[in-house]
């Protein structure tokens, strides 16, 4: 993905060539200190990504858990919120609202 000041349409996905010839393709997203951006900068693919991993932690969470073994409730809490808070949590400053 490139970002640039041309309002052609055609010039979104041509490629870059470095001074020494390394040619760079435009990809579909781009990760930014952990926040995923498209070309039309929409967090469709951040949201996505965040679910997933706040997901599959959730899961995790979930299996040190049973109404007859596991863990109590407070530390079922306490790791809900050091495992699967922060992960829901990343970037939300940039993208909510939009």
């Amino acid at each position: 993905m490139h970002f640039h000041n041309k309002t052609n349409d055609l010039t979104t996905n041509s490629p870059v060539t470095l001074p020494h010839g390394t040619i760079i393709y435009p990809s579909q997203h781009l990760r930014g200190l952990g926040v995923w951006l498209d070309s039309k900068l929409l967090f469709n693919c951040h949201v996505q990504q965040k679910t997933a991993a706040a997901t599959r932690t959730l899961n995790m969470i979930s299996r040190l858990s049973n109404s007859e073994w596991g863990l109590s409730a407070t530390a079922m809490r306490q790791l809900y919120y050091t495992c699967f808070t922060p992960i829901a949590d990343y970037g939300v400053e940039v993208w909510w609202g939009l």
